[in-house]
């Protein structure tokens, strides 16, 4: 510090006037680089962030009613008297058909299956949980090979009602 007042005292008037102006020049460039240049280049760019974030909100708005839209649609779809026996024999015959046969005793139903495909047999229980509600309370299931795919035989036995 001393150095710099020796220095400064060795000046003349108009040296001093011209490091003065320098040093103020200095102060200047860095206060524009460092204190305002980013703050006004976000200004700058608030507009099209703000526009951005409204298309965002709109289409966060649109999901939204559309999600509420789905929901209320599956209340009523759910609400919906749906007779499960149909919806079971509907399941059986789109998803298994002559390899299955079907045989009510009240409230539980007995499928026979003879040669059925192992996708065919899971989209069929997927089908019978969700559209019929009915629940596979007893499996009895033997596989066997035939022309190298694996087929099923045997029984499942459902429950009428409605699933958990």
């Amino acid at each position: 510090m001393i150095l710099i007042k020796q220095f400064w005292h060795r000046l003349n008037g108009r040296e001093r006037l011209a490091v003065g102006s320098c040093l103020a020049t200095l102060a200047l460039a860095f206060a524009w680089f460092a204190l305002i240049q980013r703050p006004l280049s976000v200004l700058r760019q608030a507009p099209a962030l703000h526009a951005q974030a409204d298309a965002q909100l709109a289409s966060m708005r649109a999901m939204a009613a559309t999600a509420q839209t789905l929901r209320q649609t599956a209340a009523s779809a759910s609400n919906a008297a749906v007779d499960p026996l149909k919806a079971l024999e509907a399941a059986l015959a789109s998803h298994l058909g002559a390899t299955a046969s079907m045989t009510a005793l009240g409230s539980s139903v007995n499928v026979t299956l003879k040669g059925a495909n192992a996708y065919k047999l899971l989209a069929f229980v997927a089908a019978a949980r969700n559209e019929a509600k009915a629940l596979p309370v007893a499996v009895n299931l033997q596989q066997r090979q035939s022309d190298g795919a694996v087929l099923w035989d045997g029984t499942l036995t459902f429950s009428l009602g409605t699933s958990p």
